[in-house]
């Protein structure tokens, strides 16, 4: 699969990752997630190609900066939640064969949003199976990472998800390979960056 519509066929699991992770009340509804059965075969990559050089490029969005491996491009669009519209906003950076994302919803106000629902939707939605999710909190926030394997047939995706003050932050990077299991070294210090 190309990198575009690998690229495209995990945006449209982030758009079902908000819907899915929107609820009206405070209880969890995903279920436990395990890593699938299982090896990758020999010829699939494990760990991710690094991009070239190392360095991040700061951005300054809407009250948060981040640090991505290239200048991202911008694009929005609306999306219904269960709680009402929200706007999406999506920062992508496509380097070396990996693609790597920023996304993130202003939810309507007081919505409660199911960490475990999100994730088991981004990975249903990119046709992949969820792997190695752990709830950890993220600057005082709640947040939850995982890994959706076998994506679209051809790629992983590393993922954590957060709601800070009714708004949801994704940060995504997207490799080759059905079961990769490192994430590029850009992904940690991307996670890392994020401040609010």
């Amino acid at each position: 699969m190309s990198v575009n519509r690998r690229t495209a066929a995990l945006t449209a699991g982030m758009a079902l990752l908000l819907t899915s992770g929107c609820a009206t009340t405070v209880s969890g509804t995903g279920s436990s997630a395990t890593s699938p059965g299982g090896g990758p075969s020999s010829t699939e990559p494990t760990s991710a190609e690094p991009t070239g050089g190392g360095g991040l490029i700061s951005y300054q969005g809407d009250h948060f900066t981040v640090s991505m491996p290239d200048t991202p491009t911008k694009s929005n669009e609306k999306i219904s939640t269960p709680s009402g519209p929200a706007d999406l906003t999506l920062l992508t950076v496509e380097k070396d064969g990996n693609t790597y994302f920023i996304a993130y919803a202003d939810l309507p106000a007081g919505t409660q949003f199911d960490l475990n629902g999100a994730a088991s939707g981004a990975a249903k939605s990119a046709h992949g199976r969820l792997a190695d999710v752990k709830h950890v909190t993220y600057r005082g926030a709640p947040a939850i990472d995982f890994r959706i394997v076998d994506a679209g047939g051809s790629a992983t995706g590393f993922e954590r998800a957060l709601n800070v003050d009714d708004r949801l932050y994704e940060l995504l990077a997207v490799v080759p390979g059905k079961n990769v299991k490192t994430p590029p070294f850009e992904y940690p210090l991307m996670l890392e960056s994020l401040m609010f």
